[in-house]
């Protein structure tokens, strides 16, 4: 859209009198039906563009001479690039608060009574299938309670 209207401004052609087509696929059939159907400039998107483009400056012409003097020099900063370099920073810190932690699971039901035997492996397999805010499973202390609860350690 900003193409189009550069060029119009460029060429002194009055914005009513040009037509843009847009196709999203280089076939011969998208390319005609393109052309069949030409619109005018949509200049809602232009002064998107144009906003954007400005904030750019903004954000780039201010925050990089600030990197430069307090971080190293050469480093730049962007509308966008700042946003998607504090998304990896962000992940990278819960990479590095990661701790990891051992954990067993092993499955084994030793009972005369069958009934007893599916309904304790039923809640069991639930128990496993918990998992906390931060998305663990059930920690070895829970684990035992679960257990001595039905009188696993007698």
């Amino acid at each position: 859209e900003a193409i189009a209207w550069h060029l119009a401004e460029s060429l002194g052609v009055p914005a009513e009198r040009i037509r843009r087509v847009l196709f999203n696929e280089i076939t011969a059939g998208a390319i005609r039906e393109a052309f069949a159907h030409p619109r005018q400039i949509d200049m809602d998107k232009v002064n998107a563009q144009q906003a954007r483009r400005i904030l750019d400056r903004i954000v780039g012409y201010e925050v990089s001479p600030l990197l430069w003097r307090k971080v190293a020099r050469g480093l730049s900063a962007g509308r966008v690039q700042t946003v998607a370099v504090r998304l990896i920073v962000e992940r990278e810190r819960e990479i590095d608060a990661f701790q990891p932690e051992e954990y067993w699971r092993i499955g084994g039901v030793f009972t005369p009574d069958l009934a007893g035997a599916a309904r304790l492996s039923a809640d069991w397999a639930a128990l496993l299938a918990t998992r906390d805010a931060r998305g663990n499973g059930p920690t070895r202390d829970r684990q035992q309670a679960f257990l001595a609860e039905r009188g696993a350690f007698r």
